[in-house]
């Protein structure tokens, strides 16, 4: 996984551009898409990061990581309604597999 603390812009968007060069040559590889939506989030480029998310679920549904990636941006562009339904759908997900999500529930309804 990629991390970007203090990282440059221009690094970043270079990580993008060389994600994308990976994605030319296998563009069945979901980690790629991934990625390349952690380097929009860093740069502040939210709906290219959905659309990678998005591809991510599109070639493996079950990365659980990109659901909540999209929800997380939706909480950050303030489309709170969007990431609370997103969030219900990770409770749902979480529920079934019998696993916690008492971070998220913190997260999205700010219990303490």
């Amino acid at each position: 996984m990629l991390i970007f603390c203090g990282t440059a812009y221009a690094d970043i968007r270079s990580a993008a551009d060389s994600i994308k060069l990976e994605i030319e040559e296998n563009p069945d590889d979901f980690k790629s898409y991934f990625d390349l939506g952690l380097c929009y989030i860093a740069i502040d480029e939210y709906e290219e990061a959905l659309t990678a998310f998005e591809r991510t679920l599109e070639l493996n549904s079950e990365y659980i990581l990109a659901k909540y990636k999209i929800a997380l941006v939706y909480y950050v562009m303030d489309s709170l309604e969007i990431a609370k339904l997103k969030f219900e759908e990770l409770k749902e997900i979480y529920a079934d597999k019998k696993m916690s999500l008492i971070g998220f529930e913190r997260f999205i309804y700010g219990a303490g």
